[in-house]
Order: C-alpha cells, then structure tokens, then sequence
C-alpha cells in the first residue's frame, strides 16, 4: 500500500458537481472505487483510475487506424 502525502481529497459533494448527478448518485460511484468511511471521500488518483477503467474503445476503431493509408491526390 502507497503513502498518498498531500494529494488531492474529494467529497461525494465534489463528485456531484464534477458528474452533474445527484448527491446518491456520487455516493454510489465512490463506494465503487478505494474510498475513505466518515466522511465518504475518495483520492483524486483513485477517482482518475476509476475513470480511467471505465473509458471504452468503440469497436473496430483501432483496427481502423491500424489499416489507414494516405491517399495522395494525382494532379494533372
């Protein structure tokens, strides 16, 4: 387990506001991810990794890139 020395604390308020949800609704993400009990809070690396485990790739969207090729206009 890591020493989290002055890093950034946010309340279930916070996540309200950054989420644009109600109050029960942040408190339920939070218990989704590593958090502190009373107050309900949670560290801002844990909130960005929890975000991060969320993110999803659209299907056939790296296959996409992987395959594009520049076409170069002909002129005459």
């Amino acid at each position: 387990m890591t020493m989290k020395t002055m890093e950034a604390i946010w309340t279930v308020r916070d996540i309200a506001e950054r989420y644009k949800c109600t109050l029960q609704c942040a408190r339920n993400y939070v218990r989704r991810m590593p958090h502190m009990e009373n107050p309900l809070t949670v560290y801002e690396s844990d909130l960005l990794e929890w975000e991060h485990s969320r993110m999803q790739i659209p299907p056939g969207a790296a296959a996409k890139r992987k395959n594009r090729e520049m076409i170069v206009p002909r002129t005459r």
